[in-house]
């Protein structure tokens, strides 16, 4: 029986471990994984690799150590596993190879710069990796202190700065190749203009598959990333013939006949569903789009706070026949297959849930994934295809399973001619029919995600505290077909918020909800939505904005994203069409505001830079509105210190007390 004594905390934070990689052994007798834990003394993360056997007989730790040891890969003949580590310098990467027969772990490079994503050679004797280098410091000239740090920066690009990292160096990103019995590193791309990113050896061993983008200005052209094939030794390169339109996830079939990747099918127009392609290898014939008679989109999208969302490259079965890929759908991520000679789609898992990182093996008999859901931060499942049985083999955080947690109902709201609109309700642990609750309604960032049947530890927690918590997809997010997600392209603020209100409005009607005590947050997105709703309503008792956007004029130059939102906007900058950007601020509607407001933002926020929250809050604090501002220094648009993440829940709870409760 449970122990079901405790609720969920804010502190809990701690206590959750994520799991990262999902790497099934070649002939399919193990899995391997990373598993991350958070030190609450110095607030830092790390992360170790374990393997867990496909048959539940047994499970060990292969590293250890205060390091953070990530992206584990099996060599092709399953002796031996590569990873990336700080083991030496916590500021500085190295690929490192771990050894089964002998449990010995050797450094195989001497780098001085970031590592990305890396690939075994098929023959096993080399490795493949994305590597950029270090710059050397601004502060070259005699009469400058070295000792005062940087003194200025010369930007010289338009995209200089990246959220989550900082300003961008002058180094790009560029191909190596790592030759394990000579122990030497050879370099096959390099220049100061264009990046080389997703290295890919091909089957024959003696190329590299890789994504550039080779425009004269690649900054203002993202959407012309290409395809490219280089030799090992760098001599010839080639370009694969594909269409403009953004590119990634590439993955070339073990017959060398093809390259899979996921993209678009024309520039711009963000609304487009991802699709599955292949292209000849080595042929000039033009990309096939396989799932063009599909609606869907290709990957998760699904957003969690503690769970896995890396982007995940569609595997190739070992036939060359079938091709692996997840699809955001209706609050779920399912895994399917597809066939590229007939475009037909299996689905593979289809669980109620999220399905992250997975792997096949050699022989495509087995499947390992991650899978999460509404009660789990994620779990390790093998799925044996010939026998379409599904074991689970490791699951994260068990501690989740003695405490209270409360029951969540799945709604779809059908109360128009308008689309069906899909949510949930979660209820306190001790839910009483008889007695009314005060709400929270969360709204999503992005726009082009979907919340779902996923672990949210923040919606636990304001459970956990005695309020209703509600969240649902409106329009212009992935999950519910392409129309959908273009609903509000150049149109923010229209068919989004009409849905948030549809789904107030039927909150409004249960009997166990206190009208007069509903609140609602978001974040990013959902932070311009929460903007939005004040500016335009005075149903909510009160509101928290989180990481925002207010402005979209201003944020046009200084977020990170700068000049490539006019896409969004009919093309044009704000100087040609400054009344649509302000049309669609919350700024030009702000004096309407009268619901008491938080204002969160983080002061290094790159992509809704803080003058955003600024701009927000002093309009209300001059509109006489009730608000605080609550601003984390150093964090960039998501929180990464727990122990700001502890508070930022605690400050939501104090202000949504005050006026909910």
């Amino acid at each position: 029986m449970k122990n079901t004594n405790t609720s969920i905390t804010a502190n809990d934070l701690y206590k959750i471990n994520q799991i990262y990689s999902c790497e099934l052994s070649p002939n399919g007798k193990e899995i391997l994984y990373s598993l991350t834990k958070i030190n609450k003394r110095n607030e830092q993360k790390y992360s170790n690799l374990w393997i867990t056997s496909s048959d539940k007989k047994s499970q060990y730790q292969i590293t250890s150590g205060n390091y953070f040891d990530t992206h584990p890969r099996w060599s092709p003949d399953g002796q031996k596993i590569a990873f990336i580590s700080n083991r030496e310098k916590p500021n500085q990467q190295q690929i490192y190879v771990f050894t089964n027969k002998t449990n010995k772990i050797k450094k195989v490079t001497n780098l001085n710069g970031e590592l990305k994503s890396f690939e075994w050679s098929p023959n096993g004797k080399k490795i493949v990796a994305q590597y950029r280098k270090n710059e050397p410091p601004t502060n070259k000239s005699k009469n400058i202190n070295k000792n005062l740090g940087t003194v200025y920066r010369h930007i010289t690009r338009v995209t200089f700065k990246e959220d989550g990292y900082g300003f961008l160096p002058k180094e790009r990103w560029h191909i190596i190749i790592i030759d394990l019995a000579k122990n030497k590193i050879n370099q096959v791309t390099s220049g100061n203009i264009f990046d080389e990113i997703q290295p890919h050896w091909v089957p024959n061993g003696n190329e590299i598959l890789f994504l550039s983008n080779r425009n004269k200005d690649p900054d203002f052209n993202p959407d012309a990333t290409d395809i490219f094939v280089i030799s090992e030794d760098g001599d010839n390169i080639r370009k694969i013939n594909t269409h403009l339109g953004k590119k990634e996830a590439i993955n070339i079939s073990p017959n060398g006949k093809w390259i899979a990747f996921v993209g678009r099918s024309h520039k711009a127009d963000w609304g487009q569903n991802d699709r599955l392609w292949i292209v000849p290898y080595k042929c000039s014939k033009s990309a096939i789009n396989l799932t063009r008679n599909e609606d869907i989109s290709i990957l998760s999208h699904t957003t969690s706070d503690v769970s896995n969302k890396e982007i995940q490259t569609p595997i190739w079965s070992q036939n060359s026949e079938n091709i692996y890929f997840q699809v955001a759908h209706h609050g779920n991520s399912i895994l399917k297959s597809i066939s590229i000679t007939t475009s037909k789609i299996t689905n593979i898992v289809n669980f109620k849930g999220v399905v992250g990182d997975y792997s096949v093996d050699s022989q495509s008999n087995k499947i390992a994934y991650i899978l999460s859901n509404n009660e789990n931060t994620g779990q390790i499942n093998v799925l044996d295809i010939c026998k379409s049985k599904t074991t689970q083999l490791f699951q994260s955080n068990k501690w989740i399973n003695k405490t209270k947690l409360g029951k969540i109902e799945e709604i779809w709201v059908n109360d128009s001619e308008q689309s069906p609109l899909q949510g949930w309700i979660l209820k306190p642990p001790d839910f009483k029919t008889n007695k009314k609750y005060p709400s929270i309604l969360f709204i999503h960032g992005g726009p082009l995600t979907q919340y779902g049947n996923i672990f949210m530890h923040q919606f636990r927690f304001f459970s956990s505290n005695g309020y209703i918590v509600s969240y649902c997809n409106p329009r212009g997010g992935r999950g519910y077909g392409e129309q959908n997600t273009k609903s509000i392209w150049n149109k923010n603020g229209t068919e989004d918020y009409n849905d948030v209100i549809r789904w107030k409005t039927f909150l409004q009607s249960l009997k166990y909800i206190n009208t007069n005590k509903m609140g609602v947050t978001g974040a990013s997105y959902g932070g311009f939505m929460v903007n939005w709703i004040i500016s335009h309503t005075n149903d909510f008792a009160s509101a928290i904005s989180e990481v925002s956007i207010f402005n979209r004029t201003s944020s046009y130059g200084t977020s990170d994203w700068n000049w490539i939102r006019e896409e969004a906007f009919g093309n044009r900058p704000p100087w040609e069409n400054i009344e649509n950007y302000l049309k669609q601020s919350p700024l030009s509607s702000i004096s309407n505001a009268s619901t008491p407001t938080m204002v969160i933002h983080n002061e290094n926020d790159m992509r809704c830079p803080i003058e955003q929250g600024e701009q927000l809050f002093v309009a209300l604090k001059r509109l006489g509105v009730d608000t605080e501002m609550i601003r984390f220094p150093d964090e960039f648009h998501a929180l990464d210190r727990t122990d700001r993440k502890v508070i930022r829940l605690n400050q939501m709870l104090r202000w949504f007390d005050k006026y909910l409760k």
